[in-house]
């Protein structure tokens, strides 16, 4: 069973990431281009003519080529925004709650749901937590349950949501 996110976290997750891209692109200067990258290879370049256009740009691009990092360059070749792949630029501090609590907040808004924790833990199991994915197991990692109490969640109900996360890969 896929669990969805409610409509009111894609709507926080859209201010937060469209706040950023368009406060990057008030300091571009114009026709700015957007460029995709795959690695190392250019695989989308695309031209906008003001900086209301770009959060909306980007965010197209974000869905059409979700592992790849997007650019904001201005005319003048400078980079004025970075969206890496689908990823979150972490904050260093993520083995402390507070710093954890930072991150998350920035991606799902203030009260994640099982699934959206499960998922933000999943995909930054490693900065979190310093250990490998594949030693996960989150049941005994007192970090993670310092973070689920915090939340007042389920324990059971977070695992449920884990177990989910982990098989949607396989």
């Amino acid at each position: 069973m896929k669990r969805i996110k409610p409509f009111e976290q894609f709507i926080n997750e859209a201010k937060v990431n469209k706040g950023k891209v368009h406060k990057a692109a008030k300091e571009a200067s114009y026709p700015a281009t957007i460029v995709v990258i795959d690695g190392k290879k250019v695989v989308h370049q695309e031209l906008v003519n003001t900086p209301l256009a770009v959060p909306a740009a980007v965010s197209v691009l974000k869905d059409e080529y979700p592992n790849c990092k997007i650019h904001v360059e201005s005319k003048d070749g400078q980079v004025v925004f970075v969206q890496e792949s689908n990823e979150i630029e972490l904050n260093e501090n993520m083995k402390t709650l507070r710093g954890f609590l930072k991150e998350l907040k920035k991606e799902y808004g203030p009260m994640p749901t099982e699934q959206s924790l499960a998922d933000f833990i999943y995909n930054n199991y490693k900065a979190i937590t310093g250990d490998d994915l594949e030693d996960a197991d989150p049941e005994v990692n007192d970090h993670i349950a310092d973070i689920i109490a915090h939340f007042r969640m389920d324990g059971e109900d977070f695992m449920i949501a884990w177990e989910d996360r982990v098989n949607q890969d396989k």
